[in-house]
């Protein structure tokens, strides 16, 4: 799913933020929030009546201010702007068209992006007539919304939607499709490299370099792969600038695009805490997952003991990955690189696996006979049966009386049992329940 970016924008104190509240919260499909690149700004997820789109509430914008916290919330509009499908461009009623909202009018009305203009704080029937002076910033109609009450949000997501360009995918279907993520300057694009066999992708030493994502295609063993190698991620707290900003809305969208990805890590710092987050957010979004542990060959071969240490450590560190499959290489040498799309290929066959209902019922059955769901507040918990109604991630839904009661350690436990029958190498498991008489 590569989904549109929508990009609220306008000077300080009109109400942006507390209009992306009530945006998310009508969407009937709910809203995912995904890492902001920093405190002044934020992305979510969301969906309107079956149509994705990513929120991006940006700070207010003020160019002409000295202050520098000031300049980077202005870059990182400026950014958004850059990036962004569509805009919608906030004034505020209450206090009328400013120079600031002329200025920014001016310069929306100049780009192809479609905008669409909202007039914030409009509460009741006056407010509407006093929004009328807003049509002369010439952006077409005036959208008349109020952020704090969430007035004319189900009219504006309606509008929005329709303005959002279609969704495409210049991925071939066939085509095994496969973001590179991690850290920056783990050594992805050396690895892009070493499996094209030629320097393709612009490799530096210094970190943020890569700064768009670059769709690359691939055959291997008669499999068709398209490497999408994106810039890396960082942690929330050393964000800054307005390259960083859209720099990891780009990585997200790579991962949504994709079905597998590859995480790069470093094999003498093993993984660490930021490593772990981003395998999260793989986890999360519902991709399969291969880590590719890099520099293998500086630790491997100076001491083999450091190699059985270092699985050791991965495993304390990172139980949760236990269902992940590891493959150690050197981007440098190219060792091993080629086993990368051998695990990617092996994961992303695991990610069609749909195992029988018969088959299934079968297990629950020897699951609950060995350990039956513990009564609740004095009521009996029965499970009925179990489904699997998803692949790409593998989804089951267990049938049960009292949903509502079942501990999630009996969760835990049923997700282990089904790990243990059917491992679903490097594929994400979600299991819900629902109520069934």
């Amino acid at each position: 799913m590569d989904a549109p970016l929508v990009a609220i924008i306008g000077r300080p104190n009109v109400g942006k933020s507390s209009l992306v509240n009530p945006l998310l919260g009508s969407a009937p499909g709910g809203a995912t929030e995904v890492p902001s690149a920093a405190p002044v700004s934020s992305y979510a997820l969301a969906d309107w009546n079956g149509r994705y789109f990513y929120l991006a509430d940006t700070g207010g914008y003020a160019p002409e201010s000295d202050d520098q916290m000031d300049r980077l919330v202005t870059a990182q509009a400026e950014a958004a702007m850059a990036e962004a499908d569509l805009i919608l461009m906030l004034t505020d009623v209450q206090v009328g068209i400013q120079d600031i909202d002329v200025r920014l009018a001016d310069r929306l009305r100049r780009r192809e992006v479609p905008v669409l203009h909202l007039v914030n704080k409009v509460d009741g029937n006056a407010q509407e007539v006093e929004a009328a002076e807003h049509l002369r910033l010439g952006l077409g109609d005036a959208i008349t919304v109020a952020g704090e009450s969430g007035r004319g949000t189900g009219d504006l997501l309606d509008r929005l939607v329709d303005a959002l360009p279609e969704s495409y995918s210049t991925t071939e279907e066939d085509s095994i499709r496969l973001a590179m993520l991690g850290r920056p300057n783990v050594g992805k694009s050396p690895l892009v490299n070493a499996l094209l066999g030629s320097d393709r992708v612009v490799v530096s030493p210094t970190p943020g370099t890569t700064r768009d994502s670059v769709d690359t295609p691939l055959l291997y063993r008669e499999r068709r792969f398209t490497m999408v190698d994106t810039a890396g991620l960082r942690r929330r707290g050393k964000m800054a600038g307005a390259i960083e900003y859209f720099t990891t809305l780009r990585t997200i969208r790579a991962l949504n695009r994709s079905r597998v990805a590859v995480l790069l890590i470093e094999a003498d710092q093993n993984i660490t805490t930021q490593d772990a987050h981003i395998a999260s957010q793989i986890i999360e979004a519902g991709k399969g997952l291969v880590i590719a542990v890099n520099k293998w060959d500086l630790l491997a071969d100076e001491d083999h003991r450091k190699g059985d240490r270092f699985l050791v450590e991965f495993k304390d560190r990172a139980a949760f990955l236990n269902f992940v499959p590891l493959v150690f290489i050197s981007a440098h040498t190219s060792r091993n690189v080629w086993k990368v799309l051998d695990r990617v290929t092996e994961v992303d066959a695991e990610m069609e696996r749909r195992v029988p209902t018969a088959e299934l019922n079968d297990f629950i059955s020897e699951v609950i006979e060995r350990r039956p769901p513990p009564a609740v507040r004095g009521k009996p918990i029965r499970i009925y049966y179990i489904t699997q109604p998803q692949t790409s991630p593998a989804k089951f839904v267990l049938f049960c009386s009292h949903p509502d009661l079942i501990p999630d350690s009996y969760q835990r436990f049923v997700y282990n049992q089904i790990r243990e029958r059917w491992p679903f190498v490097g594929v994400p498991i979600v299991i819900s329940v629902r109520a069934s008489k």
